[in-house]
């Protein structure tokens, strides 16, 4: 489960940097994640942060509503238009998200969002 964590927090690493460097970030480089871009499954959030069954059941809610929306902008043809939208709903989902969250377990995301995003980073370094 920890596996299919990491992969889909990768994959949301992937398409969120691309989505990021078509829509040129404000103050980072096209090559820079925002970390607010990472995703992570509600399963992963749940078991990592001991969620209570009622964050829980609101964390599915959620990701249920997002893989729903984001799936129909695949349909989109303008790709600079598609990543832009996909990225804005990626910070919509993480804002709905930290809305169930404690204060503790917000902070807590957050920490592991920049370790993605450090981790995938230092891939990209040891790849030049």
């Amino acid at each position: 489960m920890l596996r299919r964590a990491a992969l889909l927090g990768a994959l949301a690493l992937t398409v969120n940097g691309f989505a990021q460097s078509a829509t040129a970030a404000k103050t980072q480089s096209p090559k820079s994640v925002d970390p607010a871009a990472v995703t992570f499954s509600a399963d992963h959030l749940i078991s990592t942060l001991g969620l209570s069954e009622e964050q829980a059941e609101k964390l599915r809610n959620i990701e249920e509503e997002y893989n729903a929306r984001f799936s129909r902008m695949e349909e989109l043809t303008d790709l600079e238009e598609r990543d832009r939208k996909q990225l804005d709903l990626t910070y919509e989902r993480n804002r709905m998200v930290a809305s169930v969250l404690t204060q503790e377990q917000a902070l807590t995301m957050k920490e592991m969002q920049r370790a993605m995003v450090k981790e995938h980073e230092e891939k990209i370094r040891m790849q030049r």
